[in-house]
């Protein structure tokens, strides 16, 4: 789960968070609309 593509400085604490956590960040931004 340590998947390292490309700038890893740019984008590293999204990177951290856990598919589901993001997942469920979609979710929440969608679901405030």
């Amino acid at each position: 789960m340590n998947r390292k593509k490309h700038c890893p400085n740019r984008k590293r604490p999204f990177l951290e968070f856990p598919q589901t956590q993001i997942m469920v960040l979609i979710l929440q931004i969608t679901g405030l609309e």
